[in-house]
């Protein structure tokens, strides 16, 4: 939906630029959406610092469903993170400097609407990473964001402090089962 010489100006901008590919790799056909990967995706992601994609998708933009082999492709295309969500399984993030980090999903307190939620999880990802955080810290922040976003219908309306209270909850329930 965006022509390449807006994603090609991109380069010149300062600061991190982070995509979510699902619109390079669905296309409409004749009122259909199709599975397809855009032509241009190589020349698009070497704009970007940082992308999130689901399993499907990674598979699409790299035409590989080896994981390792898609994750290898998209560093050597300049991509210095890749986050991989999988749903209520939680989400890899792949650094090129710094490694793998898997991150746990966060089971939320009601099920409402799941429309958003990657773009929430992208949006909280790169503010806590324009804030500083590091990337296991900033994965935590994306995934509770993502779980309270669950819980209510149309676009997140919460605050930092309510990601890390959903965060704090998580690992307090979780070390008393250990300890059960």
């Amino acid at each position: 939906d965006i022509s390449l010489n807006v994603y090609l100006a991109l380069k010149q901008l300062p600061g991190i630029k982070i995509i979510d590919v699902q619109g390079l790799v669905r296309q409409v056909r004749k009122d259909n959406v199709v599975w397809q990967s855009n032509k241009d995706v190589r020349k698009i992601l070497s704009n970007f610092n940082m992308i999130k994609c689901d399993q499907k998708e990674l598979n699409y933009i790299t035409n590989s469903k080896n994981t390792s082999k898609s994750i290898d492709q998209l560093k050597r295309w300049g991509l210095e993170e890749i986050i991989v969500t999988n749903g209520s399984h939680g989400s890899t993030i792949y650094s090129k400097s710094e490694g793998e980090f898997n991150i746990p999903s966060f089971k939320p307190d009601k099920l409402k609407d799941t429309t958003g939620c990657g773009d929430t999880y992208t949006a909280i990802y790169a503010y806590s990473r324009l804030r500083g955080y590091p990337i296991y810290e900033a994965g935590l922040f994306a995934s509770a964001g993502a779980s309270l976003k669950i819980e209510q219908i149309g676009p997140l309306s919460t605050s930092i402090k309510r990601i890390k209270e959903k965060i704090e909850k998580h690992y307090k329930q979780r070390s008393l089962q250990l300890i059960a």
